[in-house]
Protein backbone atom coordinates (compact mmCIF):
# COMPACT_ATOMS: atom_id res chain seq x y z
CA UNK A 1 0.00 0.00 0.00
CA UNK A 2 1.32 3.67 -0.88
CA UNK A 3 1.93 6.13 1.95
CA UNK A 4 2.31 9.17 -0.02
CA UNK A 5 0.58 10.86 -3.24
CA UNK A 6 1.64 9.09 -6.51
CA UNK A 7 3.48 12.66 -7.70
CA UNK A 8 5.76 12.57 -4.57
CA UNK A 9 8.32 9.74 -6.03
CA UNK A 10 9.00 8.43 -2.17
CA UNK A 11 7.56 8.39 0.64
CA UNK A 12 10.31 10.42 2.18
CA UNK A 13 10.07 13.06 -0.01
CA UNK A 14 6.22 13.47 1.05
CA UNK A 15 7.59 13.26 4.85
CA UNK A 16 10.04 16.20 3.94
CA UNK A 17 7.35 18.45 2.31
CA UNK A 18 4.44 17.75 5.34
CA UNK A 19 7.03 18.64 7.69
CA UNK A 20 7.79 21.53 5.92
CA UNK A 21 4.38 22.37 5.21
CA UNK A 22 4.21 22.80 9.34
CA UNK A 23 5.80 25.99 8.73
CA UNK A 24 3.96 27.29 6.06
CA UNK A 25 0.44 25.76 5.86
CA UNK A 26 -0.71 24.86 2.14
CA UNK A 27 -4.43 25.45 2.93
CA UNK A 28 -6.98 23.32 1.24
CA UNK A 29 -5.25 22.54 -1.83
CA UNK A 30 -2.99 20.59 0.30
CA UNK A 31 0.59 19.63 -1.73
CA UNK A 32 -1.13 21.09 -5.48
CA UNK A 33 -0.64 24.42 -3.91
CA UNK A 34 3.11 23.88 -4.26
CA UNK A 35 2.82 21.90 -7.40
CA UNK A 36 3.93 24.12 -10.92
CA UNK A 37 2.63 23.82 -14.30
CA UNK A 38 5.18 21.95 -16.20
CA UNK A 39 5.56 19.51 -13.34
CA UNK A 40 2.32 18.62 -13.52
CA UNK A 41 2.15 18.32 -16.95
CA UNK A 42 4.83 15.94 -16.19
CA UNK A 43 2.90 13.82 -13.69
CA UNK A 44 -0.11 13.90 -15.60
CA UNK A 45 1.87 12.23 -18.62
CA UNK A 46 3.12 9.23 -16.30
CA UNK A 47 -0.38 9.19 -14.92
CA UNK A 48 0.66 10.00 -11.59
CA UNK A 49 -1.42 13.45 -11.17
CA UNK A 50 -4.24 12.92 -9.02
CA UNK A 51 -5.45 16.36 -9.54
CA UNK A 52 -5.34 16.94 -13.09
CA UNK A 53 -8.33 19.95 -13.11
CA UNK A 54 -5.51 22.35 -10.70
CA UNK A 55 -5.20 25.37 -11.95
CA UNK A 56 -2.85 27.76 -11.10
CA UNK A 57 -2.43 31.83 -9.93
CA UNK A 58 0.10 33.90 -10.20
CA UNK A 59 0.68 36.61 -8.13
CA UNK A 60 2.62 39.76 -8.76
CA UNK A 61 5.34 38.86 -7.65
CA UNK A 62 5.50 36.10 -9.64
CA UNK A 63 5.10 33.10 -7.85
CA UNK A 64 2.72 30.78 -8.20
CA UNK A 65 0.30 28.76 -6.62
CA UNK A 66 -1.25 25.92 -7.56
CA UNK A 67 -5.17 25.50 -6.53
CA UNK A 68 -7.06 22.05 -6.31
CA UNK A 69 -10.28 21.76 -8.60
CA UNK A 70 -11.01 17.86 -8.51
CA UNK A 71 -10.01 14.48 -8.06
CA UNK A 72 -9.18 12.40 -11.18
CA UNK A 73 -11.85 9.49 -11.72
CA UNK A 74 -10.15 5.91 -11.89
Amino acid sequence: MRTHPPCFHSTAAYTAWRSAAKFIPPGPSGYCADCSPAYQAQEIARGECEFPGTQFDHDEDGFVTGRRCAKATP
